[in-house]
C-alpha cells in the first residue's frame, strides 16, 4: 500500500513511518524537513498549501495525518495554530476526498482537550473522556 504520512519527520511521525515501512508499505513522508530514514521517499511541503497537499495525495492509497503543532507555546500566534492544525487537516481531508483515498487516519494530542490552554490547572475526573 502507498501511504502518505504528514508530519512524518516529527516525533510520532518518525515512529509511524518506521512501523509502516517494517510492515512492507511504500511510505512517503510529507513534511517541511526530510525524514530521519533517508531510504523513505520525501515530499517537501506544508499542509497549509492546498495545491501542494493535492500533489502529495494524488497517488496514495492511505494517509496518516500527523502534521500539527502539538502543544501551546507562547511564541506561536493562535492564527498559526489554527492554520496548521485546523486548516491543514481540512486540506488533507479535502484532497483525500478529491483523489478517493481509501483510508485516512489522524491523531490529536491532549491539547485538543484544552489542558494546555486552561488558565487554571485541572485534571479530568476519568478517562477516557466523553
Amino acid at each position: 500500500m502507498n501511504v502518505l504520512v504528514t508530519g512524518g519527520s516529527g516525533n510520532v511521525g518518525a515512529v509511524v513511518v518506521e512501523e509502516l515501512t517494517a510492515a512492507g508499505h511504500d511510505v512517503v513522508v510529507f513534511d517541511l524537513k526530510p525524514p530521519r530514514n533517508p531510504k523513505v521517499a520525501f515530499f517537501e511541503g506544508s499542509v497549509t498549501d492546498p495545491a501542494t497537499v493535492n500533489r502529495a495525495v494524488k497517488d496514495v492509497n492511505a494517509i496518516v495525518h500527523l502534521s500539527a503543532i502539538p502543544a501551546w507555546r507562547p511564541e506561536i500566534r493562535p492564527v498559526e495554530y489554527m492554520n496548521i492544525n485546523v486548516t491543514g487537516t481540512f486540506n488533507v481531508l479535502e484532497a483525500a476526498g478529491r483523489y478517493e483515498v481509501g483510508k485516512v487516519v489522524f491523531a490529536g494530542s491532549d491539547s485538543a482537550l484544552g489542558f494546555m490552554f486552561s488558565t487554571h490547572p485541572f485534571a479530568p475526573e476519568y478517562f477516557p473522556m466523553d
